[in-house]
């Protein structure tokens, strides 16, 4: 533990050595204003922890997809059960696969059914201009299920000019990547719209698969004050699931993982669309939105037999959120009110409804030095009743370098419908369950200043009723309680060096960035009946990131990224799978007209577990090329 804390003070320490040795005017990093529902405020402002993915690094990250970019952010926790994304969960700080929310644009994708399908967007890399992590409770800003943060995906906005970017890469195992988008140069209404689809043999027995995406962004200008944005998006995935959720987690735990176990095969098509209404008068900003997703899961155990379960969702969304400048500060209302309709052969037919409210006020007192945030969501659901979860964070600038902060917010999740109903030879049932809460709580500081970004952070989520899957006998089924408190604390540590700032941008080094998160506390509450817990304290326990670009010479460039990770989870034999390196690397090659790329992934084919006991894949090479024009 101590070499682990060393580690991530030895990263902060360092890293101030280059920032004091600069001239003082230089410029500073670029700062991003975060896309939150009504207060939107400039990195620097935001009192909690955010880290950026920006579409430099997106563009030269050796990264494949969404899930791959996002397993570079230290405190995030990326569980694929394969390549390509086809299946992929994400965790953040020690929560679980349905504890953090996911957005486009500051829109929440609800998935009433389960978070293992969460990240299925209808994006590729090309579509993205940033993406914003906001770690720790978010509920009182975008409401249930911001249990452990959120995960922003802000799209590129569309341009008035025409151009357009192809690109496509041929991998290991049979598998390629189509990708294309297009700016169609409409100056009244500019719009965007982008196709990508992705196959593959797979890397072991029934781990084909297939993937589509469509995307489309529109933004009209209504008048001086006003514009309209319409985004919408169609995703289909068509995957073979070899031990993807029946296994191989299997009652004895002593021979696994396996390379080739069951013919799981699932097809799942999502939608989802919004209008946003944009007004400004004044100081008085209005945003009234109307949003849809839809989800088509089928499920088959056996493939090429009778369906297992077939699932369709529609969520409607329909909110207004504003926000007002005066001279005590900023303050933001918000109502929302949803609604689910969901039918299922396994788990019935459900419905709910939704109402909330949310008020938030933004102080800066002391010549803006000192800046408090506090505010609530009221929410009310049908099947659940009232809560109320406040929030509120503080921060003091010591000069206008360094910032120290801290943040405190409630937070609850609602239990999935698979939570409640989901019944088969493995898993029982409960339509007990009741949501799960905690309190989060964070202290940190933040320093920006001549191409030198750094954070550090210690965290705490103390959590009640969470929802698990436990068992009292290793031969009895999984069956979902709310038997656990789980407390989750940790440190964290983050560095970003971009010296081309400094130096300008034919320097060699481009980008430097080095983060570690360590979770100190893991300690769950159950009762001395339980046997074994398969997600609540299934975490990643410690994970520290290396990524780089630089120049080579002339057009050449190189970027990679190590990744060191320690896992703590259901024991399945070899405790190698749960720990070591993953390196992915990355030469691209620069034109005028576009770029071309030679990639490794897990360069030294480290054999590794991330989710259900199922190996990933050794050493994957891909090769590309992305145009523009």
């Amino acid at each position: 533990m101590m070499k682990k804390i060393n580690l991530l003070a030895l990263l902060f320490t360092l890293s101030l050595i280059p920032s004091y040795a600069q001239d003082s005017t230089s410029t500073l990093l670029n700062d991003v204003i975060i896309k939150e529902n009504r207060l939107q405020l400039p990195i620097s402002d935001v009192s909690r922890s955010i880290e950026i993915i920006t579409q430099n690094q997106i563009k030269n990250a050796p990264a494949r997809n969404i899930p791959e970019l996002l397993s570079y952010v230290s405190g995030v926790d990326i569980r694929q059960r394969g390549v390509g994304g086809a299946q992929a969960d994400i965790n953040l700080r020690g929560g679980t696969f349905d504890q953090t929310l996911i957005l486009i644009n500051g829109v929440a994708l609800a998935d009433p059914q389960t978070g293992h399908h969460i990240m299925n967007l209808p994006l590729s890399n090309f579509d993205i201009e940033r993406i914003e992590i906001l770690k720790g409770a978010s509920a009182r800003i975008f409401g249930q299920n911001a249990f452990a943060g959120v995960v922003n995906i802000v799209t590129k906005t569309p341009t008035d000019k025409f151009s357009g970017n192809i690109g496509g890469s041929y991998e290991e195992q049979g598998t390629y990547q189509l990708r294309a988008g297009l700016n169609l140069g409409n100056k009244v209404i500019p719009t965007r719209v982008s196709y990508s689809r992705q196959f593959s043999n797979g890397y072991r027995a029934n781990t084909d698969y297939e993937i589509q995406n469509f995307f489309f962004q529109s933004q009209a200008n209504l008048g001086e004050n006003t514009t309209l944005d319409l985004v919408g998006g169609h995703n289909t995935r068509k995957f073979g699931g070899s031990g993807f959720y029946a296994g191989p987690i299997a009652p004895n735990y002593v021979s696994l993982p396996v390379d080739n176990y069951g013919n799981e095969y699932e097809e799942v098509a999502t939608s989802f669309a919004n209008a946003t209404l944009n007004y400004t008068t004044g100081n008085l900003k209005i945003t009234p939105r109307l949003s849809w997703r839809r989800s088509n899961d089928d499920y088959y155990f056996v493939r090429n037999a009778p369906i297992f379960n077939s699932t369709k969702s529609n969520v409607l969304t329909a909110d207004v959120n504003s926000s007002y400048k005066s001279d005590l500060g900023i303050t933001g209302l918000g109502l929302n009110f949803q609604t689910t309709d969901f039918e299922s052969l396994k788990l019935g037919k459900r419905e709910r409804t939704q109402y909330s409210m949310f008020l938030e006020h933004r102080l800066s007192l002391l010549d803006d030095k000192l800046d408090v945030t506090a505010g609530f969501m009221f929410t009310t659901f049908s099947d659940f009743g009232a809560k109320v979860l406040p929030g509120i964070d503080v921060g003091y600038k010591i000069d206008n370098k360094f910032k120290i902060y801290t943040s405190f917010g409630n937070t609850f999740r609602v239990p999935t419908y698979t939570d409640l109903y989901f019944n088969n030879g493995a898993n029982d049932f409960n339509a007990n369950l009741t949501p799960e809460t905690a309190n989060n709580v964070e202290f940190g500081l933040k320093y920006n200043y001549q191409g030198v970004r750094i954070s550090s952070a210690w965290f705490a989520r103390y959590g009640t009723s969470i929802i698990d899957r436990v068992k009292t006998d290793v031969a009895k089924k999984w069956f979902p309680t709310n038997v656990t408190d789980l407390t989750v604390s940790g440190i964290e540590a983050n560095v970003d060096f971009l010296p081309t700032i400094l130096r300008g941008s034919d320097f060699w080094l481009k980008r430097l960035n080095v983060s570690a998160t360590y979770l100190t506390t893991v300690k769950s509450t159950t009762p001395d009946s339980i046997k074994l817990s398969r997600y609540a304290a299934d975490n990643l326990h410690f994970q520290a990131n290396l990524n780089v670009e630089h120049a080579i010479f002339g057009k050449l460039t190189h970027s990679f990224n190590v990744r060191y990770f320690e896992r703590f989870t259901i024991p399945v034999g070899n405790d190698d799978f749960y720990k070591g390196i993953i390196i992915d690397t990355r030469l691209t090659w620069t034109e005028s007209f576009g770029r071309f790329y030679l990639q490794c992934n897990n360069l030294l084919s480290k054999k590794y577990v991330e989710s259900n006991g199922i190996t990933m894949p050794a050493k994957w090479v891909s090769l590309g090329l992305d145009a523009t024009f």
